[in-house]
C-alpha cells in the first residue's frame, strides 16, 4: 500500500513537472515566433540601409558610381529597375491584387555624388519604401540625377511617367520634417570684372589655402557653414584695413555648381621685410578658424606656404574692387520672419580671379518673394558701387502648392499619422526643390514636396506604405 501511494505521488510530481515544461516551451515559442510590428520592420530596414549607404559613400566618386549603387541595390532585392541617358534610376512596382484600380503614384528623390551626404536621408527613406511587403497600388520611385547641383534636373524626368501619374511626391533632405506648402525659389548671379596685370611691387609670394570642408547643397542650414571664399576675402579686407601691403596674384575657389564651396586659395605678394608681420596675422587667422570650426569639420585645413614669385600681379584698382565686393556681399542668412523662420539666404559659390575676366558666382534663395528680390537688389547695388558688372544667370520661382496638392498633402498627412500616431506640419520649406521646375512644366500636376530628416526617414517610408495601400 505504501509503495502504491509512493508511486502515485511520483507520477503526480512527474505530471506537474511535464506540465511546467510544456507551459515554458509554449511561452518561449510564442515569444520567439511573435511577428515584429510594421514599425519595427521599417525602423530596422531604414537603419540597415542607412549604414550600408554611408559605408558606401567613399566609393561614390562620380555620378555613375551612385547610379550603379542604386541599380545594384534594386537588382539584389529583385526590384524591377532601369536607368536612362540622364542618369535617372527608375524602380517600378506593379499593383497588388485588389489595388489595381488605384491610379499610379510617382515618388521622386534627387541624388548628386558631389554632395551625396546631403541626400542620404531622403534616399534611405525611398529605399526603405521600395522594400514594402504590404499591399499597394502601382507606383514608381525615380532617383533623379541632380549632378553638381543641377537645378534643371526636373526637365530630364521622362514625361510619360509624370503625365500618367495621379500623384507625385518629391523627397528632399530638410532641417525639419514637414509637408511643404511652398519651397524656396532660387536665383544665380555672376559678377565680372576685366583683369589688368602689372609688375609686382613686392618680392615674396605666399599661397593661402582653405580646403577639406564638406560638400553640401545650399539650404538655410548649410549657408551658415564656413565659406572659404568669404573667409579669405575677409582676410584680404583685414589686411587692407590694418595697412598690410600686398599685391593679389590670384584668387580661386568653389565651382560653378550651386553648392557650398569646399575650398579656396589666394596667392599674394608682400615685402620680404613684412614676413614676420604677415605670418603672424596668418597664424592668428588660422588659429581663430580652427578654434571655431576644427572640431565640427575635422577634415578641414587652413594653411599657407611660400611659393615662387610671379611675373605679374593684378592691378590694385581691380583688387580693391574685388575685395570690397567680397567683404560687403551678403553670404549666409539674410532674413528671418517674426517666428524666426529663415525666409531668404545666399551663398558665394565660386570665384575665379586669374586671367582675362574675373568672375564671382552667387546663389540667392528663399520663399519670401519680396526678400529674395531685395537680396538681388542688394547685390546689384554693391556691384555698381564697386564698378563690377552684374548679371542674372538663371532663376526658378518659389514653388507654392496648388489646391489639388493641398488635398493630397492632407491625405498623406493622415496616412503618416495613422502609421506613426503623431502629427506632421504642413509648412514652407526653406530650400529649393525641383518642384519649381515641375510646377512650371506640368501646371496641373498633383504635386507635394516632403522634408525628410535623419530621425524621420523611417516614418516617411511607413507613411507612404500606409498611403499606397489605400484606394484613392
Amino acid at each position: 500500500m505504501k509503495n502504491k501511494k509512493k508511486l502515485i505521488a511520483i507520477v503526480a510530481i512527474v505530471l506537474v513537472v511535464v506540465a511546467l515544461i510544456v507551459a515554458a516551451i509554449s511561452i518561449f515559442d510564442l515569444g520567439g515566433s511573435k511577428e515584429p510590428s510594421l514599425q519595427e520592420v521599417i525602423e530596422n530596414r531604414a537603419d540597415s540601409y542607412k549604414t550600408d549607404f554611408v559605408d558606401s559613400i567613399q566609393q561614390m566618386n562620380d555620378q555613375a558610381s551612385v547610379t550603379k549603387y542604386l541599380v545594384n541595390w534594386a537588382e539584389n532585392k529583385g526590384i524591377e529597375v532601369e536607368s536612362d541617358y540622364h542618369g535617372n534610376v527608375i524602380y517600378s512596382f506593379d499593383a497588388s491584387e485588389g489595388l489595381e484600380d488605384r491610379k499610379p503614384t510617382v515618388i521622386l528623390c534627387g541624388y548628386d555624388y558631389s554632395a551625396i551626404e546631403s541626400y542620404a536621408n531622403s534616399i534611405v527613406s525611398a529605399l526603405t519604401l521600395a522594400r514594402d511587403d504590404n499591399p499597394h497600388g502601382q507606383y514608381k520611385i525615380i532617383f533623379v540625377s541632380e549632378e553638381m547641383g543641377n537645378k534643371q534636373a526636373g526637365y530630364n524626368i521622362p514625361s510619360s511617367y509624370l503625365e500618367e501619374a495621379n500623384e507625385v511626391f518629391y523627397l528632399a533632405n530638410d532641417t525639419a520634417s514637414k509637408i511643404a506648402n511652398a519651397s524656396a525659389g532660387i536665383v544665380e548671379y555672376q559678377f565680372t570684372k576685366d583683369i589688368y596685370k602689372i609688375s609686382p611691387t613686392y618680392n615674396k609670394a605666399y599661397k593661402v589655402t582653405i580646403s577639406g570642408l564638406p560638400a553640401n547643397v545650399i539650404n538655410s542650414s548649410s549657408v551658415s557653414m564656413p565659406n572659404p571664399i568669404k573667409t579669405l576675402g575677409n582676410l584680404l579686407a583685414n589686411f587692407k584695413s590694418k595697412s598690410v601691403l600686398f599685391d593679389l596674384v590670384e584668387f580661386t575657389g568653389g565651382s560653378e555648381s550651386a553648392q557650398i564651396p569646399t575650398e579656396a586659395s589666394i596667392t599674394i605678394v608682400v615685402s620680404e621685410d613684412a614676413t614676420s608681420k604677415i605670418e603672424s596675422r596668418l597664424d592668428s587667422a588660422i588659429e581663430s578658424f580652427m578654434d571655431k570650426y576644427g572640431d565640427k569639420y575635422p577634415e578641414a585645413t587652413y594653411s599657407y606656404e611660400v611659393v615662387d614669385m610671379p611675373y605679374q600681379v593684378i592691378d590694385s584698382d581691380v583688387t580693391e574692387s574685388l575685395i570690397s565686393l567680397l567683404y560687403t556681399a551678403p553670404n549666409s542668412v539674410y532674413f528671418k520672419d517674426d517666428d524666426k523662420n529663415i525666409t531668404a539666404y545666399s551663398c558665394i559659390t565660386s570665384i575665379d580671379v586669374t586671367e582675362g575676366t574675373s568672375s564671382i558666382n552667387v546663389v540667392a534663395s528663399g520663399y519670401d518673394e519680396e526678400k529674395l528680390l531685395e537680396l538681388g537688389d542688394s547685390y546689384q547695388t554693391i556691384c555698381a558701387l564697386t564698378d563690377i558688372s552684374f548679371e542674372e544667370l538663371d532663376s526658378h520661382p518659389i514653388y507654392k502648392i496648388s489646391d489639388k496638392g493641398t488635398a493630397l498633402a492632407e491625405s498623406f498627412k493622415n496616412s503618416y499619422i495613422e502609421y506613426k500616431t503623431n502629427t506632421l506640419d504642413i509648412a514652407s520649406m526653406e530650400q529649393y526643390t525641383m518642384c519649381s521646375v515641375l510646377a512650371e512644366e506640368y501646371p496641373d500636376m498633383n504635386l507635394v514636396a516632403i522634408g525628410v530628416t535623419n530621425k524621420t526617414k523611417d516614418n516617411f517610408a511607413g507613411g507612404f506604405i500606409v498611403h499606397l495601400g489605400k484606394l484613392q
